[in-house]
C-alpha cells in the first residue's frame, strides 16, 4: 500500500491510550484528580517553515507533506479528553478508571499517579471484539519529559508509533517518533528539534538511511534536502 494513504489511514483511526506498570513501580498515591498529558496539548510537534512551504520545488513539497504526516501524531492528544457523562471506578492500587460508551462502542481510561509520574491507558472495544489497548503514555510530573506507544490491532509489529519527547532547560523541545508499519523492515523514524530560539530542525529516516533534513534559523531562513535513491536534491530560503 501507498505509504501516504496508509498513514492517513492510521490517522483516522479511533484515538485511545495505555500505560503498564511493572511490578517494581513505587505504590501509586491515593485521591487521584484526572489531568491529560502536557504533551497533548500540543496541535503540532513543529511548525513548518513558511519559506519551505511556499517553494515551488515538487522536493520541497514533499518534506512539507513528510512533515505534516509526522505532526498529524499530534492529533491523538484529543484522545486524552474524559467526556462528563464517563463513570469511575476500580481499585485505587490500579488507578482511576474513567468508562464510558459511544455509538455502541465502549472506552475506558486508567489514570494513575504516581510519586513522581503520571501514566494513562485508553482502550475501546467494538460490538463483537475484545477489549484492546490502543495507546500507553507516561509523563513525568514536571512536564518536561514523556512517551506514548501506540499499537496496531492488526500489524504484525503489536507498536504501530513510539513517540518519546523532551523539553530542556532552556525550553527546546525535542522529540523522536518511530513508525513501524506492518513490520519493522518498513520503519519510518522522525527526528524534530524546535529551539525556543525559533531554530531547529526535521529528519527523517527510513530504515538506517536519512531521506529528510529541513534546517531552519532563528532568522526564518533555512534549508532542505531530499535523497531518491542514490539522488540528492536540495534547496534553501531566505
Amino acid at each position: 500500500m501507498n505509504k501516504f494513504k496508509l498513514f492517513y489511514l492510521l490517522l483516522a483511526a479511533p484515538l485511545l491510550l495505555n500505560v503498564s506498570c511493572s511490578k517494581d513501580e513505587p505504590e501509586p498515591e491515593p485521591e487521584v484528580t484526572y489531568k491529560k498529558p502536557v504533551a497533548s496539548t500540543r496541535t503540532t510537534l513543529i511548525e513548518t517553515p513558511a519559506g519551505l512551504q511556499n517553494s515551488t520545488d515538487p522536493n520541497a513539497a514533499m518534506a512539507t507533506a513528510w512533515m505534516g504526516i509526522a505532526n498529524g501524531l499530534a492529533a491523538y492528544g484529543s484522545s486524552f479528553t474524559i467526556p462528563e457523562n464517563a463513570q469511575t471506578g476500580g481499585d485505587k492500587s490500579d488507578g482511576t478508571v474513567y468508562f464510558w460508551t459511544y455509538g455502541g462502542y465502549s472506552y475506558w481510561m486508567t489514570f494513575t499517579e504516581f510519586a513522581d509520574k503520571y501514566v494513562w491507558k485508553y482502550e475501546y472495544a467494538f460490538p463483537n471484539t475484545t477489549r484492546f489497548t490502543f495507546i500507553e503514555a507516561e509523563e513525568l510530573k514536571t512536564g518536561k519529559e514523556g512517551s506514548w506507544a501506540i499499537y496496531s490491532p492488526e500489524g504484525t509489529h503489536p507498536v504501530l508509533w513510539d513517540y518519546d519527547w523532551t523539553i530542556n532547560a532552556s525550553n527546546d523541545f525535542s522529540a523522536e517518533m518511530m513508525w513501524y508499519g506492518d513490520d519493522d523492515s518498513e520503519s519510518i523514524k522522525f527526528l524534530v528539534l524546535d529551539k525556543a530560539d525559533n531554530s531547529g530542525y526535521f529528519k527523517m529516516f527510513e530504515g538506517a538511511v536519512q531521506i529528510v533534513q529541513v534546517s531552519w534559523n532563528a532568522n526564518g531562513s533555512g534549508s532542505w534536502w531530499v535523497k531518491d535513491g542514490s539522488t540528492t536534491i536540495s534547496g534553501s530560503w531566505n
